[in-house]
């Protein structure tokens, strides 16, 4: 699993790509839930409890960031592109 840490408005955070081959290691790292073990890999999602919205599904395409006080977040990959633009 390749983690990324990235600057965003000055904190740094670290980030994993959901692949659905990573789901084990992922939801390990974030304390998550993997489902669908019975599913091909790709279509499997991770539970994760945020602070905002209550238990929210990741799915494959889905950037998982840990934020600077050590909570969890889900992006979507078109929020994870805006957000990368906002900070070029």
């Amino acid at each position: 699993m390749q983690i990324k840490t990235l600057a965003y408005k000055s904190p740094t955070v670290e980030t994993v790509l959901f692949t659905g081959h990573n789901g084990e290691e992922l939801a390990r790292w974030c304390r998550g839930k993997l489902c669908g073990m019975l599913l091909d890999p790709t279509e499997r999602i991770i539970k994760i409890q945020t602070h905002r919205d209550g238990e929210i599904d990741v799915e494959v395409g889905d950037t998982v960031v840990k934020r600077s006080d050590g909570r969890f977040i889900r992006y979507t990959e078109n929020e994870m592109g805006e957000l990368l633009k906002e900070g070029n």
